[in-house]
């Protein structure tokens, strides 16, 4: 997972970041990495450094922050486990409700880091 990282990270140019999940693409942009981060099974020892590495390569901290909030509280490749443990309502709303938490907390923090 670090070497598909880095690779990722080599690749992309910084205007590349800036265009697709800048803090110019607003909404958008938290939309595009909202679902990277929800569909994503990433450890925080490598979330965090990658998400300081995309801020500094012109992400958003809007962006940056639904990214690692659904990178760390919406679990879609985990669900099938989940379902059998706990059912499905349970798992949908979970995952349904980390998921607009995400958004709350991306803006507040949007807000504050302004």
């Amino acid at each position: 997972m670090l070497a598909i990282v880095g690779l990722v990270l080599t690749f992309l140019s910084p205007t590349t970041v800036a265009g697709l999940i800048g803090a110019g693409t607003r909404f958008v942009g938290m939309i595009i990495t909202s679902l990277i981060g929800a569909v994503t099974l990433i450890p925080g020892f490598v979330a965090f450094p990658l998400a300081k590495s995309l801020l500094e390569r012109g992400a958003g901290i809007a962006q940056i922050a639904v990214f690692v909030s659904t990178l760390m509280m919406v679990g879609f490749v985990t669900a099938p486990l989940e379902i059998r443990y706990f059912g499905r309502k349970v798992t949908l709303l979970r995952n349904g409700l980390a998921y607009l938490y995400s958004f709350i907390v991306a803006f507040i923090i949007g807000v504050v880091v302004k």
